[in-house]
């Protein structure tokens, strides 16, 4: 099973990580000019097994050097192009010990876990960079400031290149975060500069200043960061009855969508200004007025072609097209033979004499009818036998019996 899958910056690499512990990394082979109208040539690029258990984030580089994991064997993979790996996993205490007056051989300083085990309640850890390339933030981590202190939930932040130590701690409160979300857009830093102790504050001054926002996702909390900030901007709690599980921001940053295991979405969305003023490009202004215009890093052409006029929709390579519909099976000299695939036209169903059943009025003041869903094909009682289960065909692990539902309208 796949976990978790990200896109390369360039979108000519996908990577995955899954339930056997691997990550693997695709690649589209095609020649950037060939790439317009076909699906691409996707090539296995590379497996590496870094982890001893699930792996539940992936993670590009936006800048392009690096490659990101992170697993419930409690480690975190920053994986540099040319193959070198560094694990973080372990991280010395804040206050040591101080050691004894006759003790002549230094002890080796106490270490504790960074990152939360297995038993974590989620089956994520989405750990994601800034836009800018400059931090690497990491869920469900540990702080613990010393062997007699009480652990805390964190989110750790790592400065670029800079694995060997944490730049920043985010406190999480009383459940490990699950999920970071970059805002795409920049934002204009404050006039007053970075705040001490900021990320911002940590970095060298840069000819082009700008700050960048994140959200954190716990499981019942919803935190919004920046750069310039050691507090967060915005705070959320209980928006759901379940665990959260991830979020995306709209292409302006102006809206925020979150997802749960209860089956809902919520949409939180930022009035102008409310998180700051985003920085406009001197080319997109006359395009825009206001706001950063989002312009993918690749200039390749988008992979599927817009339709033609006069044109159904079609599948699959350019040569290989076929409208819905269409009574030719495909290409001749295509093999039709098993295994191949077929589209079937849709059939009208008619009355007796091959004319489409005429529908029956419903007089404007007929009764309301209830719906009820009555449970087919288990009238023996069988092991699939649950009227709850509705209409949805249940294939869990062993194949069982299908199970059908029928719509019956009940005066």
């Amino acid at each position: 099973d796949i976990f978790t899958a990200c896109w390369s910056p360039c979108s000519r690499r996908f990577m995955l990580g899954s339930l056997d512990h691997k990550v693997m990394t695709f690649e589209d082979a095609s020649p950037y000019n060939q790439s317009y109208g076909s699906s691409g040539d996707w090539k296995h690029l590379q497996s590496l097994s870094n982890h001893l258990h699930y792996v539940q984030g992936v993670s590009f580089d936006p800048l392009g050097s690096y490659a990101a994991t992170q697993g419930s064997d409690r480690t975190v993979v920053p994986k540099f192009e040319l193959l070198k790996s560094k694990v973080i996993k372990m991280r010395t205490y804040a206050s040591q010990a101080a050691p004894e007056p006759d003790q002549t051989v230094p002890t080796k300083p106490a270490r504790h876990n960074m990152y939360v085990d297995e038993t974590m309640k989620s089956f994520f850890r989405r750990l994601s960079w800034t836009p800018d390339g400059a931090f690497l933030i990491t869920p469900a981590g540990i702080y613990q400031e010393s062997e007699t202190t009480e652990p805390q939930f964190c989110t750790y932040v790592y400065a670029r290149h800079e694995w060997e130590k944490p730049a920043a701690i985010l406190l999480d409160g009383e459940v490990p975060s699950v999920a970071v979300i970059p805002n795409p857009s920049f934002f204009e830093p404050p006039p007053t500069g970075p705040e001490p102790g900021s990320l911002a504050a940590a970095m060298p001054p840069s000819e082009k200043p700008h700050r960048c926002l994140f959200a954190v996702l716990t499981r019942s909390i919803i935190y919004v960061y920046d750069t310039y900030h050691k507090k967060p901007l915005f705070v959320s709690k209980n928006l759901h009855y379940a665990g959260l599980t991830d979020g995306t921001w709209s292409s302006d940053g102006q809206s925020l969508l979150v997802s749960s295991s209860d089956g809902y979405v919520s949409l939180i969305n930022f009035e102008a200004g409310e998180l700051g003023v985003r920085m406009v490009r001197e080319e997109d202004k006359a395009k825009e007025g206001s706001g950063r215009v989002f312009v993918p890093p690749s200039t390749a052409p988008p992979i599927i072609p817009p339709l033609q006029k006069n044109e159904g929709a079609v599948e699959g390579r350019p040569e290989k097209r076929m409208k819905l519909g269409d009574g030719a099976e495909g290409k001749v000299g295509e093999v039709q033979g098993k295994g191949a695939k077929r589209r079937i036209a849709p059939t009208v169903v008619g009355g007796a004499d091959g004319q489409p059943a005429a529908r029956a009025e419903t007089p404007i003041d007929a009764p309301v009818e209830t719906l009820s869903l009555k449970q087919q094909g288990n009238a023996e009682g069988g092991e699939n036998a649950n009227p709850s289960a509705g209409g949805v065909n249940v294939l869990m692990g062993k194949k069982k019996k299908k199970k059908r539902a029928t719509l019956e309208a009940v005066e």
